[in-house]
């Protein structure tokens, strides 16, 4: 299974139909894929685990269409997008009136629905903007669905396990042509951002340009690996070079799964698991 983490679906046993209106779905996007997890609350762990990767951009229909257990009912339904455009405001600041003011303050180009979540570690919105294809795929197939940002989830995952510890900490999260980045020192967040690269050169430019901006030494950084990489990729190897103290993510203890779900890495799908971690 790990050899081939790209297509694959877990169903664990305790998985029961007839129950699925009582299970929490969560679907999470990316421009060229899609993942997906089913939560038992009543057993409170994970029961479905599922990737589709390598899809034409924006384009899911198959997928979704194709799976019979995405279109059963379920008690809740959340979805995690990825946006080029997204801030972050602490809470005393925020106006809802004025969410549109924000947004055009910040963002380069006002493309697709602004919307909001609440971080709730941070005590601050986050404000990003949904692809209009994404939103017509959510608006035929998961009419009603919270919808979150992808750093929402992951932020909130990151927060609550950094909160406890002195040491500087670097999170580099993979997405295929995408990775985000957090640091944190003496357990509060420093900086939070997302990047898009198109070749290896450009991957790593980024965690060193955001050393180099916070004036910190790479060797003195914890570094934690999330998402899409694993040993003896080229992005990987080249943390390697830069970076000293290098290792992967683990998701939190709050988290527990189905005993089929454990063969996974944990760092995989860190930002999709997380989910329940958010209000």
């Amino acid at each position: 299974m790990q050899q081939n983490l790209q297509q694959f679906k877990i169903v664990d046993k305790s998985f029961k139909v007839k129950l699925s209106s009582k299970y929490h779905l969560t679907v999470k996007f990316t421009e060229t894929g899609l993942n997906y997890c089913i939560y038992d609350p009543i057993n409170e762990r994970y029961v479905v685990l599922a990737n589709h990767e390598n899809l034409k951009p924006f384009t899911y229909d198959q997928e979704i269409s194709n799976d019979q257990l995405l279109k059963l009912p379920f008690a809740k339904i959340r979805v995690i997008v990825p946006s080029n455009e997204h801030t972050i405001i602490p809470n005393e600041y925020f106006e809802q009136r004025n969410l549109n003011d924000y947004a055009s303050l910040n963002f380069s180009k006002m493309e697709g629905r602004v919307m909001t979540n609440d971080i709730v570690s941070l005590n601050a919105k986050q404000i990003f903007t949904l692809n209009e294809q994404i939103q017509q795929t959510i608006n035929k197939y998961f009419v009603g669905a919270l919808i979150y940002f992808e750093g929402t989830p992951l932020l909130e995952g990151l927060i609550r396990q950094s909160n406890h510890t002195e040491k500087q900490l670097l999170y580099i999260h993979v997405v295929k042509n995408c990775i985000q980045l957090a640091v944190f020192d003496n357990g509060k967040l420093q900086l939070y951002n997302r990047f898009e690269y198109k070749s290896v050169e450009e991957f790593i430019y980024f965690p060193l340009y955001v050393c180099n901006t916070l004036g910190i030494d790479p060797k003195d950084l914890h570094v934690f690996l999330l998402g899409a990489i694993r040993p003896g990729d080229e992005t990987y190897n080249l943390i390697h070079e830069h970076f000293r103290r290098v290792n992967f993510g683990e998701l939190s203890k709050d988290l527990y799964f189905s005993k089929s779900m454990t063969q996974i890495p944990q760092h995989r799908f860190y930002s999709l698991l997380n989910i329940e971690l958010c209000a």
